[in-house]
């Protein structure tokens, strides 16, 4: 721009951050720049891909396109078209998340990307149907571990039918890259010489024929200590 208002109207703007520096001008030359000031613009929505899952098991990938200026990703989950009750599944940079465990029924998805000026409009939804297993979810039980140690125990419902139990361990509530720390048949762990930060945890029950839906989630918060040599005098 060049003129002699104050202000200007910018529209269409693509998504991304812009940065704008204005200066004075007459007839004798111009001014020095001003300071910069920057704005973002939200990313379009996403498109939510189809979800394969013709047999109806409880493990499928629920994956979406790129947008433009995203910094990451934020996915919904909800047993009703109108999400009127959603669960946030997967919140980061990644395109796809990988479901498992999942509960029989049917299940819908929406995905909106964000970036640092705010969050995209919903994509449009998806939905996927998950055949009941014939064992029930165990539940997980709060973990008492106060001390911020890292040793702790772990302990969950029976469930009828079952065989064992496997136990799931991951840095993020999300359970992206999760890892197997239990498979037995025992309803308690005990967990130790575990590192600092927070802990998530689920459990599912098996069978020889057949898995569970995962239980309720439970966190446990180790505190990362800092050991300082120790200067002993001669």
């Amino acid at each position: 721009y060049s003129g002699a208002a104050t202000e200007l109207a910018r529209t269409g703007r693509g998504p991304g951050s812009y940065f704008y520096r204005v200066r004075a001008q007459n007839q004798a030359g111009s001014s020095g720049w001003s300071n910069i000031q920057a704005t973002t613009v939200v990313p379009n929505a996403p498109t939510l891909l189809a979800i394969s899952n013709g047999g109806q098991n409880d493990a499928y990938q629920v994956s979406w396109t790129a947008a433009l200026a995203a910094s990451g990703y934020l996915l919904q989950e909800d047993d009703n078209a109108s999400f009127s009750s959603p669960t946030t599944r997967y919140m980061g940079s990644a395109q796809a998340y990988q479901v498992t465990g999942q509960p029989g029924g049917t299940w819908y998805y929406r995905v909106q990307a964000y970036n640092q000026g705010g969050s995209s409009p919903w994509s449009s939804s998806q939905s996927t149907m998950v055949a009941a297993s014939s064992l029930a979810s165990p539940v997980l039980a709060a973990i008492d571990n106060g001390d911020g140690d890292g040793a702790y125990t772990l302990d969950w419902s029976a469930v009828g039918g079952a065989t064992g139990y496997i136990v799931e361990q991951s840095a993020n509530p999300f359970f992206v890259q999760p890892t197997q720390v239990y498979s037995g048949t025992a309803t308690t762990l005990a967990v130790t010489d575990q590192p600092g930060g927070t802990w998530h945890y689920r459990v599912r029950a098996v069978s020889a024929s057949d898995a569970g839906p995962w239980s309720n989630v439970r966190a446990a918060v180790v505190t990362a200590y800092q050991y300082l040599p120790w200067l002993q005098r001669p």
